[in-house]
């Protein structure tokens, strides 16, 4: 016959309500009683029963983790989101919550499938990455009443009603190319991410600034967008070696800037002798030869203070939006002006 609780609670001489409490970690047992639960629980190969459990609290003990992005992104920027999950899982573990995985190819299809999810009552909650000035899946969202909080800065008119963890991706791409601008460079190529995202709008506004300070006037054939893949990070700069002049390259999506490399050397352009470069960090940029100055927006953190929230939400705490703070990474691939821009 299967040991219950009822089992657990005679052994350890408490009540059925106790025994169950110290088994889910309830902060008004005392560490005493919790114990001499745990001990029953161990001597009479005891195990929860997590569907019962979770009927009977009403909850499912799992948060989801929708990536409306190209599945081609999703899949080969590999550390990012290997980084961001771990973040997640982090936070998770301690509250036994697990992490469910909903991959979608764009929000069109986020959309169709969201009514299916949040009304189906999967999960608790949603952490939801990559942000667009749409959202157009938010209604359906706040319909079904799960919480959610959101990777990355919500659009303008939805900034003070959605929960959200982000970095200053205005001061990020400042940082880049106030770096670049500081060692000589004035022909800055900017390889920005597709403009729906509201990244970047911030990215490219960063960019701007930058330039401003050091009082060098904008040529808007050097600001150029690409999907987040090696792909179309080498068609771009493929197309513009020979038709403008640059001498250093801001692209910061590490699969981006696989294509930019492949597509400089094809052109017979030496970084960083001939051109400087700089993109966010990962495992890759590291071992790229030579090895990438980078900014580490350090998704680790992204996602463990995504989770944060949103288990905060759950437990009925107050809480508030979160800015993860960036560093540069000096490494090879950058170096001060001392020749004429690339052609």
């Amino acid at each position: 016959m299967a040991v219950t609780i009822r089992d657990v609670a005679r052994r350890a001489g408490v009540s059925v309500s106790t025994a169950s409490a110290a088994l889910n970690n309830k902060p008004f047992v005392s560490p005493q009683t919790r114990a001499r639960v745990l001990q029953a629980a161990l001597e009479l190969n005891y195990h929860v029963n997590r569907m019962a459990r979770n009927l009977a609290m009403g909850r499912t003990f799992q948060i989801g983790l929708l990536i409306p992005a190209l599945l081609e992104h999703t899949f080969s920027a590999s550390h990012f989101f290997n980084q961001l999950m771990r973040g997640i899982y982090g936070a998770c573990r301690p509250e036994d919550y697990s992490l469910v995985l909903f991959a979608v190819e764009n929000e069109d299809d986020l959309t169709r499938q969201m009514t299916h999810w949040a009304h189906g009552r999967s999960v608790d909650g949603f952490i939801i990455t990559h942000p667009t000035w749409e959202m157009p899946y938010r209604e359906v969202l706040e319909q079904s009443g799960l919480p959610y909080v959101v990777i990355g800065r919500p659009p303008d008119k939805d900034a003070s009603r959605v929960l959200f963890v982000d970095n200053d991706n205005v001061q990020v791409a400042y940082d880049a190319t106030a770096y670049l601008l500081a060692r000589g460079h004035r022909r800055i190529l900017f390889v920005n991410g597709p403009s729906r995202y509201t990244y970047a709008h911030d990215r490219n506004e960063g960019y701007r600034r930058a330039l401003h300070t050091y009082g060098v006037p904008v040529d808007e054939r050097l600001l150029v967008e690409a999907e987040l893949t090696f792909v179309d990070g080498y068609r771009v700069v493929d197309a513009l070696c020979g038709q403008v002049t640059f001498s250093a390259v801001v692209v910061l999506n590490p699969m981006q800037a696989l294509g930019v490399m492949h597509a400089l050397a094809k052109h017979g352009c030496r970084v960083p002798e001939d051109v400087a470069a700089i993109t966010t960090d990962c495992e890759m940029a590291k071992y790229m030869h030579p090895p990438l100055t980078a900014v580490d927006i350090q998704p680790y953190q992204l996602g463990y203070h995504a989770a944060t929230i949103l288990l905060q939400l759950l437990a009925g705490e107050p809480t508030a939006p979160r800015i993860i703070p960036h560093a540069l990474v000096e490494r090879a691939s950058t170096r001060r002006m001392v020749a004429q821009a690339h052609r």
